[in-house]
């Protein structure tokens, strides 16, 4: 698992939309605020196409787990609760996830990642305003107004794969590089 670092949770959608343009399928794993700005961000793109949305306020069904946003290379959204009760069909318990990336929340149930069969697993860290971070050559520069450099640094321990000039990092795209 890598830590992916994001400054809002609309930042994420748009990562979750270019997974999907480039034909992967993608799944993000929160729970219901950080859900509802995903799908808003993502049913408010014309090209994405809803599928299925089952989601519902807490208060109303006394749901406080977590749910699955899943967007594939079709463009096809769908979003369901991570949990199912016991059935007919089934034992209670955390669906099986699957994709090529997932991107779970750092609060959700380890259960959810045993029960994962994606390629890829990111844990989302959302970094507050105060903080820039600029990526660069080889390595990752990280300077805060509230802690120090060796400190903020080792928080945001993850891999960073650069292209052949060393300057680009792979994957990552201009609005998640906060530069200084």
């Amino acid at each position: 698992m890598k830590d992916f670092v994001i400054k809002d949770y609309p930042a994420l959608a748009d990562v979750l939309f270019r997974d999907a343009l480039r034909n992967k399928s993608s799944v993000a794993v929160l729970f219901y605020d950080e859900a509802i700005e995903i799908i808003k961000s993502l049913v408010s793109n014309p090209r994405v196409i809803i599928n299925s949305i089952n989601i519902d306020h807490p208060d109303w069904d006394n749901y406080d787990k977590e749910y699955l946003i899943c967007i594939d290379g079709t463009l096809e959204l769908f979003v369901e609760p991570a949990w199912r009760d016991s059935s007919e069909y089934n034992d209670a318990g955390y669906i099986i996830v699957g994709g090529d990336n997932m991107y779970i929340d750092s609060d959700a149930n380890s259960e959810i990642i045993k029960k994962s069969d994606c390629l890829e697993c990111y844990v989302i860290k959302e970094i507050s305003d105060d903080s820039i971070y600029s990526y660069y050559n080889n390595g990752l520069k990280c300077e805060s107004t509230n802690k120090s450099k060796e400190e903020s640094k080792s928080d945001l321990e993850m891999e960073i794969t650069f292209d052949s000039d060393y300057r680009n990092p792979i994957g990552f795209f201009e609005s998640y590089l906060f530069l200084l």
